[in-house]
C-alpha cells in the first residue's frame, strides 16, 4: 500500500476515532472524568498531526481551504497565546490543571483538530459518516444511562441528576443538546427512508430525556431557544416546502406553548413535586445561584477593568476571584475557577482582544450560513460584495435552509447553555466539528492553500514522516506521558494511604507496614517531580497526604520526610505563584497540623494580602492567635472578619469565640441575643433557656467557657445536651464533670447514679467516677 494511502487511513482513523471519547473514564487518574478524555484527545490529535502533516505536503487536496472560519479559529487561538505570555499565572494559562485540562495546550490541540478535520473530511460522504458515528456513540450513552437508572430503581435507590461517562449534569447536558440537532440534520437527508428516520429520532428522544434528567436549567433553556429559533428561520425563509415550513410553524408554537405552560402550572404541586421542574419554577433574581453569578459576574467585570487589553490569561479568573472576592459569598463554594458565563470567562481569560476574537468565530459561522453565496452565481468581485449584502438564496448557497436553519438553532442552543456555565472537552470537540462541517460544505469548491506546491513520496516517508515521529514523541513525554504518570502516581498513593489503616494488624506485620507507607511516599515523590501539568494540584495532594501520615502510626523517619517532602513542594509552588491564597491557605493549614503554628501564621497572613475580603483566612488567623495567646489579635482579626460579613453566622460565632477568650461574656452574647431576650440569629444550637442564660451548644463555645471558668455557661450547654440525649451515658458523665469542676459534687454524684440506673454495664466505671468526684479528681471526659 503506498506511503500516502498509509497516512491517510491513519488521519483517518483518529478521526472517527474522536466521537468515541465521551466514553473514556480512567479511574486510576486523577478527575477521572476529565483527565482521560482529554489526555486520550491528545494521544489521537498528536498521532494524527504526525500522519497529515506529510500527507498533506504531499498531496495538496489534504491541505486545508481558506475561510473566514479557518481564519477566525486560528485568530482566537493566536491572541490567546498572547494573552498567556502576559499571563499572571503563564505556566497554569498553558497548562491548566488536571480538573479542568484546557489552558493553551487543549487550545493548540484542538486548532490541529479542527485544521485536520477540514483537510481529511473534505466530503458530504465522509462527513456524513462522521456525524453517524457520533450519533451512534450518543445511543450507546443513552443505553448506558437507562441501564444504570435500571439498576438504581431495582436496587431501591434513587435516580439522581444524569451524568453517567461525564462526571457532571451540565458536562452531558450539552452533549445532548447538539446531539438532537446532529439527529435532525441527518434527518433530514432521510426524509424517505423511515427505518432510518426512526432510528434517528428515538436517539433523539433520549438525548431528550437525558437532558431532562440532567436538570440543566441552561442547557434546557438553550434546547428551547434553538428549537424555536430554527422552526423561526424556516418559517420565514423556506419557500420549496410547504410541509417543512408547516413543521416549523409548529415548532415556534410548540416552544412558545412549553414556556407558556410551564409559567401556567409554575405553582403547582406537580412542578414543585419534581426536582427538575422545581430548578425552574424556584429561578428568580434573589436565589442562591442567582444571587451568587451576579457576585462573580460583578467580580469578573471589576478584573477586567484592571486588565482590559489581553486580560488575566486562561485560568486566572483564580486570581481575580482571589482580589475582587465580594465577602457575601460565604455560603457559596469556597473556590471558583470560572465566571460561569462565556462572555465573562473569555473577557478574563484574553480581556477585549480575546473576548472580540473569541466571538468572530461564531460570527464567522453565521456569516457563511446565511451571507455567502456560491463565487459562480456572482463572477465579478464588485457583484459579490454587493449581493452578500442580502441573505443567500437555495441556488445561492450549498445548504438548504433547514439545515442552515438548524445549525444556527444549535449555535444558539450552545451559546444560551454557555451564558451560565462553561466549556469542556466535549463541548469544544463538537463545536469544532461543527464549525469544521460549516467550513468544508462552502469551501469544496475552492482551491487548497498553497496548492501548487508538494514534495515527493519519498521525501514524506523518509524525512518528514521520521522528524514529526521525533519531534511529537518529544512533545507528547511533556503533554502527556509526564502528566498522565504523575496523576496515576498520585491515585495510588492516596489509595493507599487510605487502606494501610484498615489492615488489620494480624495480617499485616510492622514491616510490611513501613514498606506500605515508604512506597507511598515515593510515589507522591515521583509524581512531585513532574513539573507541568497539574503542578498545583500535585503539591496540594502531598501536604495533604503528609498532614495525614503526620498522624498515623507510620515510623517517625517516613514521616518527617512526608513533612519535609510536602513542605518543599509547596514551597516550589508558592515560589512560583506568590500571590495565590489558595495555596497559602494549604500551606498554613500544612503547618499547622504538623506544629509550626507561628510559621502557618505567616502564610495565612500572606494569604490575606492576597485575598483580603475572604473571611475564612480571618478565621484561620484569629485561630492560630488563640492557640498563641494572642487573645487581642484574635479578637480584632475576628471582627474585622465579622464586619466584613454580618450576615455569615460563622463569622459571629468566631467574633463572639474571640471577645469570650478575652472574658468579654456580654458582648459576646450581644451578637446572638438583644437587650429584650430576642435572638439575632436563627440556630437550634444558640437560644435562652428559662434561667435567661445564652446556650451556645457548640463544643468551641463550650471551650471557651470551660477556659474562660464560666461554669454557669457551660452547665447550660452540657443540660441541654443531656435533654437532646437522655439516655447517652456521655452526656451523664459530661455534665457530671461539669457539676464537679463548678463545686457540686452532689449534682455530680446524682448524675452519675441516674447513668447507673440507665446502663448497668456502667455501673463499675460510674461507681469509679463517682469516687473521683469525692477526691476532687474528677473533671469533664
Amino acid at each position: 500500500m503506498p506511503m500516502k494511502d498509509v497516512l491517510r487511513y491513519i488521519v483517518l482513523a483518529g478521526t472517527f476515532l474522536i466521537p468515541f471519547i465521551p466514553l473514556v473514564v480512567t479511574g486510576s487518574l486523577f478527575f477521572p472524568y476529565i483527565t482521560g478524555k482529554n489526555f486520550y484527545f491528545r494521544i489521537i490529535v498528536e498521532i494524527m498531526l504526525v500522519a497529515w502533516v506529510p500527507l498533506m505536503l504531499m498531496d495538496a487536496k489534504y491541505r486545508p481551504r481558506f475561510s473566514w472560519i479557518l481564519g477566525s479559529v486560528s485568530l482566537f487561538v493566536g491572541v490567546m497565546l498572547v494573552a498567556n505570555v502576559f499571563a499572571e499565572d503563564v505556566f497554569r494559562a498553558f497548562w491548566s490543571n488536571y480538573e479542568r485540562m484546557e489552558g493553551w495546550v487543549t487550545l493548540a490541540h484542538l486548532l490541529v483538530y479542527f485544521l485536520i478535520s477540514i483537510s481529511i473530511l473534505n466530503t458530504e460522504k465522509l462527513w456524513r459518516a462522521f456525524w453517524n458515528t457520533s450519533i451512534a456513540v450518543a445511543g450507546l450513552i443513552g443505553v448506558l444511562w437507562l441501564k444504570e437508572v435500571y439498576d438504581i430503581t431495582q436496587a431501591g435507590g434513587q435516580v439522581h441528576r444524569a451524568s453517567i461517562n461525564f462526571g457532571n449534569p451540565t458536562y452531558l447536558a450539552i452533549y445532548n443538546v447538539f446531539h438532537v440537532f446532529i439527529a435532525l440534520v441527518l434527518s433530514l437527508e432521510r426524509l424517505k427512508k423511515y427505518w432510518l428516520l426512526g432510528i434517528y429520532g428515538a436517539i433523539a428522544l433520549m438525548q431528550v430525556v437525558m437532558l431532562y434528567y440532567t436538570a440543566t436549567r441552561g442547557s434546557i433553556l438553550g434546547l428551547i431557544a434553538g428549537i424555536g429559533l430554527t422552526g423561526l428561520l424556516i418559517a420565514l425563509f423556506e419557500r420549496k416546502s410547504v410541509g417543512l415550513r408547516n413543521a416549523a410553524i409548529g415548532m415556534v408554537l410548540a416552544a412558545v406553548a412549553v414556556v407558556g405552560g410551564f409559567y401556567a402550572i409554575k405553582d403547582t404541586d406537580f412542578v414543585r413535586d419534581s426536582t427538575v421542574l422545581n430548578r425552574f419554577a424556584t429561578i428568580t433574581l434573589d436565589s442562591g445561584t442567582a444571587v451568587s453569578r451576579l457576585m462573580i459576574w460583578n467580580m469578573a467585570y471589576e478584573g477586567f477593568q484592571e486588565r482590559p487589553l489581553l486580560g488575566w490569561g486562561q485560568e486566572g479568573f483564580v486570581h481575580v476571584f482571589n482580589k475582587y472576592l465580594d465577602p457575601n459569598m460565604y455560603a457559596q463554594e469556597p473556590w471558583f475557577d470560572r465566571t460561569h458565563n462565556v462572555f465573562f470567562d473569555w473577557l478574563i481569560a484574553g480581556g477585549i482582544l480575546g473576548f472580540i476574537a473569541y466571538f468572530t468565530v461564531p460570527a464567522a459561522m453565521l456569516y457563511y450560513l446565511w451571507f455567502y453565496k456560491r463565487p459562480e452565481a456572482h463572477p465579478s468581485l464588485m457583484k459579490r460584495i454587493i449581493s452578500s449584502i442580502g441573505f443567500a438564496r437555495y441556488d445561492e448557497h450549498p445548504m438548504s435552509i433547514a439545515e442552515r436553519a438548524l445549525w444556527t438553532g444549535m449555535l444558539a442552543a450552545y451559546f444560551v447553555h454557555n451564558l451560565f456555565v462553561f466549556d469542556n472537552l466535549t463541548s469544544y470537540l463538537l463545536y469544532i466539528a461543527m464549525l469544521a462541517y460549516v467550513h468544508v460544505r462552502v469551501t469544496s469548491d475552492r482551491d487548497a492553500i498553497a496548492a501548487h506546491k508538494t514534495i515527493s513520496p519519498e521525501v514524506g516517508s523518509i524525512v518528514v514522516f521520521p522528524f514529526m515521529v521525533a519531534v511529537m514523541i518529544a512533545f507528547g513525554l511533556y503533554s502527556i506521558y509526564y502528566p498522565f504518570s504523575a496523576s496515576r502516581d498520585v491515585v495510588q498513593g492516596l489509595r493507599l494511604i487510605s487502606q494501610i489503616p484498615q489492615i488489620p494488624a494480624d495480617q499485616i506485620s510492622p514491616g510490611q507496614k513501613e514498606e506500605l507507607y515508604r512506597r507511598a511516599l515515593d510515589l507522591y515523590t515521583q509524581a512531585d517531580e513532574v513539573d507541568f501539568l497539574g503542578r498545583q494540584e500535585i503539591s496540594e495532594q502531598f501536604v495533604q497526604a503528609a498532614s495525614r501520615i503526620a498522624q498515623s502510626d507510620a515510623p517517625d523517619e517516613i514521616r518527617q520526610q512526608f513533612i519535609d517532602r510536602a513542605g518543599a513542594s509547596m514551597e516550589r509552588q508558592i515560589a512560583r505563584v506568590p500571590n495565590d491564597a489558595r495555596t497559602l491557605i494549604f500551606m498554613g493549614q500544612f503547618l499547622s497540623t504538623t506544629g509550626a503554628t507561628t510559621r502557618a501564621l505567616e502564610y495565612f497572613e500572606r494569604a490575606r494580602e492576597a485575598s483580603p475580603t475572604k473571611q475564612s483566612i480571618y478565621f484561620e488567623i484569629g485561630s492560630r492567635h488563640i492557640n498563641l495567646g494572642n487573645v487581642d489579635e484574635a479578637v480584632e482579626t475576628f471582627r474585622t472578619a465579622f464586619e466584613l460579613a454580618p450576615s455569615n453566622i460563622q463569622a459571629r460565632e468566631f467574633y463572639a469565640l474571640g471577645l469570650i477568650y478575652d472574658g468579654r461574656i456580654e458582648e459576646a452574647e450581644a451578637l446572638f441575643v438583644d437587650d429584650d431576650g430576642e435572638m439575632l440569629v436563627t440556630s437550634d444550637k444558640y437560644f435562652v433557656n428559662e434561667d435567661g442564660v445564652l446556650v451556645m451548644n457548640d463544643d468551641r463555645f463550650l471551650r471557651s467557657y470551660e477556659a474562660g471558668g464560666h461554669h454557669d455557661r457551660v452547665l447550660a450547654i452540657l443540660r441541654e445536651r443531656l435533654r437532646l440525649s437522655p439516655a447517652s451515658i456521655q452526656a451523664h458523665v459530661s455534665l457530671a464533670a461539669g457539676y464537679a469542676g463548678a463545686g457540686n459534687d452532689a449534682a455530680a454524684i446524682e448524675t452519675l447514679e441516674a447513668a447507673i440506673e440507665l446502663d448497668t454495664a456502667f455501673e463499675e466505671q460510674g461507681r469509679a467516677f463517682i469516687e473521683q468526684v469525692r477526691s476532687g479528681a474528677l473533671r469533664r471526659q
